[in-house]
């Protein structure tokens, strides 16, 4: 018998192909990315001391993220080729992470169009993070940024697959040990790219190892031998970051760290800086976070409505407490920025909270849409809301995507401008080598990161040649000075 398309199936299909769109747009925007700031310090180093050595020495004499300098090395064996094809590899890989580990979800849920509603939320999710992203350039189109931010992103949303696909398994009564080492062996590599990560992640982790005692002891327990394996590799992730011996010298740049009260005030105060600006900055984003796993969640209800509803009590419960969660994980993303800066992090870390609220946006909108289907379906009113609120929902998902399609295509112009005299200043200084010449002047370009979308820039090379930005890129041409005219 076949199966009837509806028309919400359409929309749900044409969104899929409009998310991805706008994804798509992403990386084409990302291929006109060169060789920014540290990516010329690290690649000049890499090319004079080989694969391994630079990895022990970051580790020694600078940090203790050992993955991202595994990654950094895989990368500066292939060179500056690899830079402009990042974003795809990384984009590619993230979604389909997502869509697997959703599809895990959705089939222990036994969702109708398990697969379509997972390729919408995973989309939805990864299009929310990097829209709403408060400096996209540093955090996924600049090559230290992405590989230090954006990674372990990935390795996140993978692991939520292995655990759910673990569970089901458990429940089958199959071998699970290999998923059990997968699990550890995930989260310990994912905690190695950034300080910031790894104690969200394992915050992240002790909660649900809390909520299988203290709260759904049943429905909970066939997860934790791979939450208990996932927050082991977490652990002892924290511990071989935190032992480096590189911290040290590199706390040494920044002021002496705040004690407990003033982390905990600076911390704070960031967080309710950074929930207001993604407010202020992406409304329309996160109204469609709201509204379109509601209504999805409504349409799969009345879809399956043979199959009992969701736990009253454990749906109350999550309702709850995942706002308070999402809070917590993001403020504990922002611990480690204050504690060694003394200050405001990096914009580029934000990146880490950003995902945080977006996964647990949809989680939530979903959750609130699968506790009112219920009521939803017996109200007298029942059909005019669900057509008010599916008018509103395409409104705002097709306007979301759309104007971000816009707003990226219009920098396109200027990005492959900045592209082209990055690689005609690299023909340049090769040449400028070739013929014996050791101080250089190449024509200046001071807003590389605004053309590609960036509220400000910090990473280009500057006018004065002792800058260590100039010194870097002097070091990886062979020459004795740069600077920008």
């Amino acid at each position: 018998m076949t199966k009837r398309i509806s028309g919400m199936d359409i929309f749900l299909a044409l969104l899929v192909v409009l998310l991805l769109g706008a994804l798509l747009a992403f990386v084409y925007l990302g291929h006109f990315t060169r060789y920014m700031a540290d990516d010329y310090c690290t690649a000049a180093y890499a090319n004079s001391a080989g694969f391994y050595k630079p990895q022990i020495e970051s580790y020694r004499d600078w940090t203790g993220r050992f993955s991202f300098s595994f990654l950094l090395a895989v990368a500066e064996l292939i060179g500056p080729s690899i830079v402009p094809f990042l974003p795809l590899f990384a984009l590619t890989c993230w979604l389909a992470a997502s869509v697997w580990s959703i599809y895990q979800i959705a089939t222990v849920a036994q969702w109708p169009r398990a697969f379509l509603v997972s390729a919408i939320l995973a989309e939805l999710i990864i299009f929310a993070t990097l829209n709403s992203a408060h400096h996209i350039v540093q955090s996924f189109y600049w090559q230290t940024g992405l590989l230090t931010y954006t990674a372990p992103l990935i390795f996140m949303t993978l692991y939520v697959g292995v655990v759910v696909y673990g569970a089901k398994r458990r429940l089958q009564m199959r071998s699970i040990w290999i998923l059990v080492i997968a699990s550890f062996a995930i989260t310990f590599f994912a905690g190695g790219f950034s300080e910031t990560y790894v104690v969200m992640q394992t915050c992240c982790l002790l909660l649900p190892a809390l909520a299988v005692f203290k709260l759904f002891r049943r429905s909970l327990w066939v997860s934790l031998p791979f939450t208990v394996a996932g927050l082991a590799g977490s652990l002892m992730s924290v511990a071989v970051v935190v032992a480096a011996p590189g911290n040290k010298i590199r706390q040494s740049f920044f002021p002496p760290p705040p004690d407990l009260i003033n982390l905990t005030k600076l911390s704070i105060h960031y967080t309710v800086r950074f929930v207001g600006r993604t407010v202020y900055q992406s409304p329309l984003t996160l109204v469609g976070l709201l509204l379109v796993p509601m209504v999805i969640a409504h349409y799969l209800f009345r879809l399956n409505r043979q199959r009992p509803g969701p736990d009253i009590r454990m749906t109350r419960i999550l309702l709850v407490s995942l706002p308070l969660v999402s809070l917590f994980l993001i403020f504990i993303s922002f611990v480690p920025g204050v504690y060694g800066t003394s200050g405001d992090p990096a914009w580029r870390t934000r990146i880490i909270p950003q995902f945080v609220l977006a996964f647990t946006m949809v989680g939530w909108s979903f959750l609130a849409g699968l506790a009112l289907s219920p009521r939803l379906s017996t109200s007298r009113y029942a059909s005019w809301i669900r057509t008010a609120s599916l008018t509103a929902v395409i409104v705002l998902a097709i306007s979301s995507p759309v104007l971000s399609i816009r707003r990226i295509f219009k920098l396109v112009p200027l990005a492959r401008a900045s592209a082209n005299l990055w690689d005609q200043s690299d023909r340049e200084l090769r040449a400028a080598k070739a013929q014996g010449l050791r101080d250089v002047t190449i024509p200046a370009v001071d807003d590389v990161e605004s053309r590609l979308g960036a509220p400000f820039d910090e990473l280009e090379i500057d006018h004065n040649a002792k800058n260590w930005k100039n010194q870097c890129v002097a070091n990886y041409y062979g020459l004795n000075s740069i600077r920008a005219r």
